[in-house]
């Protein structure tokens, strides 16, 4: 969605979210320690429904009445929250609520259409998160900009080993998680439902307690769920590494939809002569008579 924020509430609250405190940092441990292969992207699901596809489980307060699910408000219609991604990932192919599906192995750095219009006109104003990115893929497919979902799993590389620090600068919601064999760290922007933003910038440090993560080197589990509603949409994952001076988006090369198979060396000649050598040894002695025992 198009923010209406005033300007200097936004620069308030983007300094806030990513300014690193003093906090004692996090660690977690890789997953893996394989050595590293170029990646390709995580696996992504993309699915989008029609604009008046009424289902948000979403709750919501009108007027100062009881919670109830926003599906069921005249206006409820489409996606309002990250608790309706489960519900549009599990429709059927051929389910009439749906219009498009795609899947794919990718990087996350996407916009649609109105988002990038918006920014080529000066619309968003001068954040420095914001630029052109490329057509995320369900728009590519159906020519829709709105009630889209997508959700990306698989594993991240980190190369060295140090402190760092993950954003998700995103039009409307997500939610995120990073995975070590200790443990989890996870962000989310579940709803823009009574937001007067829609377009933020998200840190995992912010969101546990201004702490930075300390992470091996290693792959690491990573989860994303994330929708867009209406107008402009985009998402984009970053790091802050040891050797950052900002954020940096993160390439595809670093992400994987799967843990590469553990390549195993192959053994020398001089290895596989001595092998031949104890496998022939062997045989003789296996073929050779028993002495007899002797008895006084």
């Amino acid at each position: 969605m198009r923010s209406s924020t005033i300007k200097t509430f936004v620069a308030l609250t983007f300094a806030l979210q990513v300014t690193h405190s003093l906090s004692a940092p996090l660690e977690l441990t890789p997953l893996s320690t394989i050595p590293y292969t170029v990646g390709g992207g995580l696996s992504a699901t993309w699915s989008q429904v029609r604009d008046d596809y009424r289902f948000s489980q979403q709750m919501w307060s009108e007027a100062g009445g009881a919670p109830a699910a926003i599906g069921t408000f005249d206006w409820g219609t489409g996606i309002w929250g990250t608790t309706d991604i489960a519900h549009v990932q599990g429709l059927a192919n051929n389910a009439s609520a749906l219009i498009g599906r795609v899947t794919d192995t990718s990087a996350v750095n996407f916009g649609n259409l109105t988002y990038n219009m918006l920014y080529a006109d000066g619309a968003l104003g001068s954040w420095g998160y914001d630029r052109i990115r490329p057509l995320a893929p369900i728009v590519e497919m159906t020519g829709s900009q709105t009630n889209y979902a997508a959700s990306f799993v698989g594993y991240l590389y980190i190369p060295e080993p140090g402190s760092y620090d993950f954003s998700l600068f995103v039009d409307d919601g997500f939610v995120f998680s990073l995975s070590g064999a200790n443990g989890v760290l996870s962000m989310a922007r579940d709803t823009l439902a009574g937001s007067t933003a829609g377009r933020d910038l998200f840190t995992l440090s912010a969101a546990n307690g201004g702490s930075t993560m300390l992470l091996g080197s290693g792959y690491y589990g990573m989860e994303i769920d994330y929708f867009n509603r209406l107008e402009a949409g985009v998402i984009d994952l970053a790091l802050w590494g040891p050797q950052d001076q900002g954020w940096r988006s993160i390439s595809s090369e670093w992400l994987f939809a799967k843990l590469p198979a553990s390549v195993i060396p192959e053994p020398s000649s001089l290895a596989l002569t001595l092998l031949a050598f104890a496998a022939f040894r062997h045989r003789q002695q296996q073929g050779r008579p028993r002495a007899l025992s002797s008895f006084a």
